[in-house]
């Protein structure tokens, strides 16, 4: 068992065209992406208003909320992320996600962490899903290839999802 960032650096290493990064990432991750020759462009998603000094060459930083409107549908192959760092915006991140990758989504995060909800969410879109434990966490591999969209079925789910919100608020009110 290898430690996450290494997987990361692994799958980095093989990856190709466009790129989407968010998380937690450290120099290694960052100038392993600026070698890779095959990696045309990198995005870093990011919810803050920083920007990192040792960001340069084909990184930029773009915000959370603007997924949508930045990339067209099925423009990128690759998202990597930590799923801590999606907590607020789960809801929306899955479905954009579909919309915008047409190859394969790495998403990581540390073995306490559940995730059974983020997979059923995706597993809604008809994709492929793989759990790779590391020593310090687990890898979630989602392969979007054949998934499919539509408007009427991201509006169904969306409402389902507030549904399911409201079930268990009203819930652990009553519990609490």
């Amino acid at each position: 068992m290898k430690k996450i960032s290494n997987e990361l650096i692994n799958y980095i290493k093989s990856m190709s065209e466009s790129v989407l990064f968010f998380g937690e990432y450290n120099d290694k991750i960052l100038d392993t992406i600026n070698e890779n020759k095959k990696i045309i462009n990198c995005d870093i998603l990011s919810s803050e208003n920083k920007v990192n000094s040792k960001s340069q060459g084909k990184n930029k930083i773009i915000y959370i909320k603007d997924l949508r409107k930045k990339y067209k549908k099925k423009k990128l192959n690759y998202i990597v992320g930590d799923i801590k760092q999606l907590d607020k915006y789960k809801r929306t991140f899955v479905k954009d996600s579909i919309y915008i990758n047409k190859k394969t989504i790495y998403l990581y995060c540390d073995n306490e962490y559940e995730n059974n909800y983020l997979i059923k969410m995706y597993k809604r879109y008809n994709t492929k899903i793989d759990i790779l434990s590391c020593i310090d966490g687990k890898i979630i591999i989602i392969d979007t290839s054949s998934s499919k969209t539509n408007i009427i079925k991201d509006i169904f789910y969306s409402m389902i999802d507030f549904l399911i919100k409201i079930y268990d608020f009203i819930g652990d009110m009553l519990i609490g």
